[in-house]
């Protein structure tokens, strides 16, 4: 009893110093103000938004950051419009809070130049001339320092997560393996081309909140909002940065709750706010394909053929001679002999054939022999063969390939890493949102 006790006087006197510690920032900036002047508009702009552990989020810069979202995102500029974005807007200002003091914190910083940088990839992506971003922001009359705040908050976080990756997380030969296989063992299976939002849940946030979150954003999308703007401004998941693009995906790489989901839509279809682990996702399914496996494997064969004509039978005759050299060969040299017996001048030694380069059918069956293991019986035309592997030059799986399994799984664990830091820094932060 004397345990609970102590830990209602702890939780009771953190609470007191949270509390002392919003009036201490509410005075200060009270005094703000009076410094400042009394004119109407400067004092509706300063009004607080919320406090973040030292930090004021001002009205001025919640209204700009929706000003920046809805030009981007192609919204109407209504006053329901802004009502509908202000919570959404609120929280990306505080996560952009909660992340540059972390980063500031690590002595992780970026530079103006950084930022021009990452200004001059925006105009690119969207086909403008340099400097045109900076003279539309003019044009509408949004705060430079709106887009630059929101730059420098992303830029330093990739950052910090990059280095938690780089200290913290190995990628073996023996996992890039296991990724292989599953890629592997997944041929022919459905892949998903689909975009994301992901909104996570908080100790700030309830889940109620954060599915009404999904639900507003999921509501712009449906009235004609951009949905890769609203993921560059909104998801809390690394694909942001791509607009939400995760590229082709398969049912193993996802949530179980996001494959059932999946599996009901259609192409262009855009799901309803979906529960995950850790928070809410829209999709929006693009296409979908039967998956390729890895590339073809840059293999050279020495291939040994036995081919049977159709002067040595009907089709039944030729398909049993076949299978009894199938079942009998256990070298190359038992291949030719058979070839010899036949006197069929199709079969024979082939040098240095590309696996790439063989027809579909054959290519299939060819690439999962072993060494001197004799084909089952390949009907080509009229005629039936019989392959066999004499010699095999090259790798089965290239290093690029090998390098982009790992560059995935480097990605993966940096959006855990990220996530997990992110709900951290909201559980130890002392945020209060004025309603």
């Amino acid at each position: 009893m004397q345990f609970f006790a102590k830990q209602r006087n702890i939780e009771q006197i953190a609470i007191s110093v949270r509390e002392q510690q919003r009036r201490i920032w509410t005075v200060l900036f009270v005094c703000l103000l009076v410094v400042l002047g009394t004119q109407p508009l400067s004092a509706q702009g300063l009004r607080i938004a919320a406090l973040v552990n030292e930090e004021i989020v001002t009205q001025f810069d919640l209204q700009s950051r929706t000003d920046l979202i809805i030009l981007s995102s192609q919204l109407p500029n209504t006053e329901e419009v802004r009502q509908r974005l202000a919570p959404q807007v609120l929280r990306t200002l505080i996560d952009d809070r909660l992340r540059l003091q972390e980063t500031r914190k690590q002595k992780i910083s970026v530079s103006d130049q950084d930022i021009d940088s990452a200004i001059r990839e925006i105009e690119e992506r969207n086909k403008m001339s340099p400097g045109g971003m900076t003279a539309m922001l003019d044009q509408y009359r949004i705060d430079r320092g709106t887009l630059r705040l929101q730059l420098e908050a992303d830029l330093a976080w990739r950052r910090l997560i990059g280095n938690q990756v780089r200290a913290n997380v190995t990628i073996t030969d023996e996992t890039i393996n296991d990724a292989i296989q599953r890629i592997e063992s997944n041929k022919g299976k459905p892949e998903h081309l689909i975009s994301e939002i992901f909104i996570s849940m908080t100790a700030a946030k309830s889940v109620v909140e954060t599915k009404q979150i999904a639900e507003r954003l999921r509501q712009q999308i449906t009235d004609g909002a951009n949905f890769a703007e609203l993921a560059r401004s909104f998801s809390q998941s690394a694909s942001a940065a791509t607009g939400g693009n995760l590229g082709w995906v398969r049912d193993d790489q996802l949530d179980q709750a996001l494959v059932d989901a999946i599996s009901t839509m259609n192409p262009g279809d855009l799901s309803q706010p979906i529960q995950g682990i850790d928070g809410f996702y829209i999709i929006s399914l693009r296409s979908r394909r039967q998956s390729e496996g890895l590339p073809t494997p840059d293999i050279s064969l020495t291939l040994q053929q036995v081919f049977i004509p159709p002067e040595a039978g009907d089709m039944n005759a030729r398909t049993a001679i076949a299978e009894k050299i199938s079942a009998s060969a256990q070298t190359c040299e038992d291949m030719d002999a058979a070839g010899k017996k036949l006197a069929s001048p199709q079969s024979g030694r082939l040098s240095d054939i590309k696996l790439a380069s063989l027809p579909q059918s054959i290519r299939d069956q060819v690439s999962q022999l072993k060494d001197r293991e004799a084909s089952k019986p390949i009907r080509v035309g009229d005629g039936i063969m019989v392959l066999m592997i004499c010699q095999r030059q090259g790798d089965q799986v290239t290093i690029e390939t090998r390098n982009r399994v790992r560059t995935i799984l480097l990605g993966e664990r940096a959006e855990l890493i990220a996530r997990r830091q992110l709900r951290d820094l909201y559980r130890s932060a002392f945020v209060d949102i004025r309603r």
